[in-house]
């Protein structure tokens, strides 16, 4: 969920306009025998998001798949230019979607992310507001616990992105003094990721600002965004390739991190690359993908090293590379997660994925 996932975010509200026709074919695989089995002690748990620009749709298959579910995260609200947490503009807050959930034995979240409604752009300076000093985290930890009782969540996850490296401390000092506060009221703190795959690494400098380490020891959840290897602006590729997320997960246990904690965010959807031209690439739902396949009579390939499924197809003249997640690309990754003994895994997010992943991430998991 980090900037250069935005375009992703709001693809739910942009029209994407496709012709149907032709024959889309979805393979499965068997799934390989386990690599380290010895790590792991429990099965893992799973978290589903639903963003409140496709709501309706992502409800609809939270509510289809509940069964597979044990946290629930509501993209809501955002830090204003004030610092004071407030919905979107076009975000419904539902309770009849957090009491669904309650009924079903599912722990309930409330997002808040420094990602303005108005602009789309992460803003740091609306997080240095809000944990600058002692007294500035006080009155935030106050509003968000207001936020949670009035809804009656079950916690926050805390989605602050982009944030200037020189707020480290600040900020695992709000972590602590959040978990602190609300573990009084009984409720959980959960804290988005950057990913990482070692130590101040040149190329992840956005995600200085977070140290897994103090944040593990005051979080209650982890969730590791382990997507964006290749973005919008970035030249084409893998989402999130197998290489990439075995190196995230070695820089977990490189800290000794406690695992039972940690989250392995995947990712749901795909990208298309508009080839020899400095334009970005368009977000996808797996449901627009398989409507481009369709249009196009085409089927797509699977690249065995990332274990990701690519294609090309041409439109109006341009070439176009897309890369995406399906059932296939998405069992490799919960199986690392089974295998590295992590928490669990959390999907990005809930809406136009591939149905097929249902069939799947409890069979053995």
């Amino acid at each position: 969920m980090i900037r250069r996932n935005f375009l992703l975010l709001i693809v739910g509200l942009l029209a994407f306009t496709l012709v149907s026709g032709g024959i889309f074919l979805l393979t499965t695989q068997p799934k390989p025998a386990l690599d380290n089995p010895a790590k792991i002690s429990k099965p893992l748990a799973f978290r589903a998001s639903i963003p409140y620009w496709d709501q309706e749709k992502a409800f609809a298959s939270f509510k289809s798949n509940v069964s597979k579910f044990d946290h629930l995260s509501l993209f809501w609200y955002y830090l204003n230019s004030e610092g004071k947490i407030q919905p979107y503009q076009y975000a419904k807050e539902d309770k009849t979607i957090i009491d669904f959930a309650h009924k079903n034995g599912i722990k309930v979240g409330a997002l808040i992310a420094n990602l303005p409604d108005e602009d789309g752009s992460w803003d740091s300076q609306r997080v240095e507001k809000v944990i600058a000093n002692p007294e500035a985290r006080k009155k935030h930890i106050a509003d968000i616990v207001t936020t949670l009782e009035r809804l009656n969540f079950d916690g926050v996850n805390i989605d602050y992105e982009q944030v200037d490296q020189n707020q480290k401390d600040n900020f695992s000092l709000f972590i602590k003094e959040l978990k602190e506060e609300l573990s009084k009221k009984g409720k959980f703190v959960g804290v988005a990721l950057h990913p990482k795959t070692a130590e101040r690494k040149k190329g992840e400098e956005i995600g200085w600002f977070q140290d897994w380490k103090a944040l593990a020891g005051s979080a209650d959840q982890l969730y590791i965004m382990a997507y964006g290897e290749h973005w919008d602006e970035s030249p084409a590729g893998p989402i999130a390739s197998e290489g990439w997320i075995r190196q995230i997960i070695s820089y977990v246990e490189s800290l000794n991190l406690p695992r039972e904690n940690i989250f392995l965010g995947t990712p749901l959807y795909g990208y298309a690359w508009p080839k020899g031209s400095n334009e970005a690439a368009t977000g996808l739902t797996f449901e627009e993908i398989q409507a481009i396949l369709r249009s196009q009579s085409i089927n797509y390939k699977w690249d065995e090293k990332a274990k990701a499924p690519f294609f090309t197809y041409i439109k109006s003249g341009q070439e176009y590379e897309v890369w995406f997640e399906n059932s296939r690309s998405l069992d490799a990754k919960v199986r690392l997660a089974y295998e590295a003994g992590l928490a669990g895994v959390s999907f990005w997010r809930l809406g136009g994925e591939d149905p097929l992943i249902w069939d799947t991430i409890r069979a053995s998991y």
